[in-house]
């Protein structure tokens, strides 16, 4: 009898901790690293947008644009400007997108991550959950800066019951002069012990997993061979979507260092409008090039401006440029003019001639052209 207790107990102290969140997400990183494939339904939704998509993700030797697999993504988006097709796929080696507008198959070889983030569906790459393309489904970096883990009341998400975790990490913030703390929540599946979704601050994204270690062949991931091909390099300026060149820019006053600034103040100068973020990585990354051409144009006609477009309250833009040693102007409050610039994608740059026409835009995310090309628009209005 003592000894049926004694195992009884053993078992409740077994699954006691079984059921500890961070031995969820060891379980749950082991069956991830053993999946060969994985088809899901995911929905998606973020500020602006909704959306609806399968999605199968085969894991195969080193890819450079998603880790570990091959990808492909088809389903609907649902935003301000009505409904949108998505459809993109990797095998691996090339990446390919459907444009809509031109009822075509965009093209890239021998894509990188840098490339297709600037692709029209960029925005959607994210379909694709990392934790399930990763050669490592949860790398060291993931528990970084984690302080608690807490696991709440179980979930159900598309007829399945997960696991619904509390992340909490403090990092440095130097926006904010300090630590910052933030939650997120993940639904790990209790049978599967696969994720089934997440939700950090204003983006959440559920999935329904169909099948897993199904067989693909590369021809799966390619997108219709019927349609019209176009071949792209991947470091083409992309502008859809954007003022067209000849419009007259938005006139706009907003809050900068020495008081407020407006566009209408500086005819007669070249503008280059930079719309950026704190939060955005491709933009602090494109910072070094924007301080660049200011400096390049210091005591000409060229005024050069960072719009900061801010989604948290506490963000403090200005701090943060002079921290990173960025002298050209800031301007904060840019999410109020971003509808009118058309302004989705980040960073995204305007150039505005002295009567404040616009003469150029694109989406830009650092490529290695872009400071030669908009140094070289910028002299060619000044000769």
């Amino acid at each position: 009898m003592r000894c049926l207790i004694f195992f009884m107990l053993m078992l409740l102290i077994a699954d006691a901790k079984a059921q500890t969140a961070e031995n969820i997400f060891k379980e749950t990183a082991a069956a991830m690293k053993a999946l060969h494939s994985v088809n899901y339904e995911v929905y998606s939704e973020y500020p602006g947008n909704k959306v609806s998509a399968s999605v199968i993700i085969n894991r195969i030797a080193v890819n450079p644009m998603f880790g570990a697999s091959q990808v492909k993504v088809s389903g609907m988006s649902i935003n301000e400007n009505g409904t949108e097709q998505i459809a993109f796929a990797s095998d691996g080696k090339r990446f390919e997108y459907k444009d809509q507008l031109k009822d075509a198959i965009v093209r890239i070889d021998s894509g990188t991550v840098s490339k297709i983030a600037r692709s029209p569906v960029g925005i959607y790459l994210q379909l694709a959950l990392p934790a399930y393309f990763n050669i490592d489904p949860f790398s060291a970096g993931f528990l970084k800066d984690v302080t608690t883990m807490e696991l709440l009341s179980d979930t159900m998400l598309f007829n399945s019951v997960c696991y619904k975790i509390a992340v909490t990490r403090e990092y440095d913030n130097p926006i904010a002069g300090g630590k910052s703390r933030s939650t997120g929540y993940w639904f790990i599946g209790k049978e599967d012990h696969l994720v089934h979704g997440f939700q950090f601050s204003v983006q959440k994204q559920f999935l329904k997993i169909r099948k897993i270690n199904e067989s693909y062949t590369d021809e799966v991931f390619h997108l219709s061979a019927e349609q019209n091909v176009i071949k792209m390099t991947g470091t083409e300026t992309i502008s859809a979507g954007l003022l067209k060149r000849g419009e007259t820019a938005p006139d706009w006053t907003l809050p900068a260092v020495n008081g407020p600034l407006s566009l209408s103040s500086l005819k007669g100068k070249i503008v280059l409008l930079d719309f950026w973020g704190t939060w955005c990585g491709p933009c602090i990354k494109s910072m070094p090039d924007i301080q660049a051409i200011h400096e390049q144009f210091k005591g000409k006609d060229v005024q050069v401006i960072g719009v900061s477009v801010e989604t948290e309250p506490g963000a403090k833009p200005f701090d943060f440029v002079k921290k990173k040693g960025f002298t050209y102007t800031i301007v904060a409050d840019g999410n109020k003019i971003t509808e009118r610039y058309k302004v989705k994608q980040f960073p995204s740059v305007y150039l505005i001639d002295k009567t404040g026409k616009i003469i150029h835009a694109e989406h830009t995310s650092n490529p290695e052209s872009f400071k030669k090309d908009m140094v070289a628009r910028i002299e060619a209005v000044l000769k």
